[in-house]
């Protein structure tokens, strides 16, 4: 294992880890809905898709969880090790994200650390496939998690997902509807990580509302 994180990778790790607070919420949820959710089928970590009938959803949800616990301590130990730091964040998934968010530059600098992006967008990414699961009854967000999804920054796409979560107008909020408000001028990326730009959530939520309420009052021919 060898290479480093480029500038450009350092910025989109970034945006992934500023999710992971919210995401662990959402899969600890996801987790207690046992009693309501049945075994839809949910993709293979190893990459291949069973054809037998899967777990239920909550193992599921339990051992993607695990994978992305397990990825951030992995990643959280090859710094300390190679960097001779002491951890001082607390044990739980947002925690050891948000120490990783604070010292990126030191992860960065070790070697390996170029697989660091690649390994934790997979494991995130695959918590993403189970709480976002079609036809499954969504509870809106309480003010303390709106909160918390407006200070993310996320791309079109992933706005839209959680759009999902939020409720009331946001469930309108498609990553079509996110270009457009670009394209009127209403938002503007805060970053680019990649190929990708990403808008802080609450900015994208807000002019959606703000719009919407235009949209209401304008004229009908």
């Amino acid at each position: 294992m060898n290479g480093y994180l480029t500038r450009a990778e350092i910025t989109k790790l970034d945006a992934i880890l500023r999710t992971i607070p919210w995401l662990a919420h959402q899969l600890d949820d996801t987790v207690r809905r046992q009693d309501r959710i049945g075994g839809a089928h949910i993709p293979s970590l190893g990459g291949t898709d069973s054809p037998e009938q899967p777990l239920p959803y909550n193992h599921a949800a339990a051992d993607v969880r695990d994978q992305l616990r397990n990825t951030l301590v992995g990643w959280t130990r090859h710094t300390l090790e190679q960097r001779s730091m002491a951890y001082d964040g607390d044990d739980t998934l947002p925690g050891i994200s948000r120490w990783l968010r604070r010292n990126i530059e030191a992860l960065a600098l070790t070697e390996g650390s170029a697989e660091a992006l690649p390994d934790i967008d997979r494991a995130v990414r695959s918590a993403w496939s189970v709480i976002d699961r079609p036809g499954e009854k969504i509870q809106p967000m309480d003010e303390q998690r709106l909160a918390e999804a407006d200070r993310m920054m996320l791309s079109c796409h992933g706005i839209a997902t959680l759009a999902k979560e939020m409720g009331g107008p946001c469930k309108a909020l498609t990553a079509r509807r996110v270009q457009y408000l670009r394209d009127i001028g209403a938002i503007e990326p805060v970053q680019v990580a990649g190929r990708a730009l990403l808008y802080l959530v609450g900015d994208v939520r807000r002019a959606h509302e703000h719009r919407i309420q235009l949209e209401q009052l304008a004229p009908t021919s």
